[in-house]
């Protein structure tokens, strides 16, 4: 007799709830995300902040417009996802935090966050208050 996709048992549940060390490990990672988001804003608080990032992957981009940062600095210091604002680009900082992460971490700097009144985009847009 053939095996049929309905004769085959079924695949084991993926896990809801990450182990003991993958909780620790990702509890880690957002701590030191949020320090490096702490870092990045703290070198121009007064400024613009825009950031996109999923709801669900651990990945956000956080940018600041050209020149905003200290002069000649053009990054955060950490090498890692920055744009040189001496060109003219925006500066940003990739950082390991979901878009909720994201959000609580720049409302606990002090930042409002918004959605830009243009309706095709998606990202925050975040100004200190």
């Amino acid at each position: 007799m053939p095996l049929s996709a309905s004769s085959l048992p079924p695949p084991p549940p993926t896990p809801l709830v990450p182990s003991a060390e993958d909780a620790k490990k990702i509890q880690e990672d957002v701590k030191t995300s949020r320090a490096r988001l702490q870092a990045f804003v703290n070198e121009a608080p007064k400024v613009t902040y825009s950031f996109d990032s999923s709801p669900t992957e651990r990945v956000s981009f956080c940018c600041r417009a050209p020149g905003a940062g200290p002069p000649g600095s053009g990054a955060s210091g950490t090498g890692e996802g920055v744009a040189d604002a001496v060109t003219g680009q925006q500066t940003c900082v990739r950082l390991g935090l979901n878009q909720r992460e994201m959000f609580e971490s720049m409302q606990s700097l002090g930042f409002f966050c918004q959605v830009p009144s243009n309706p095709h985009l998606t990202h925050l847009e975040c100004r200190r208050i």
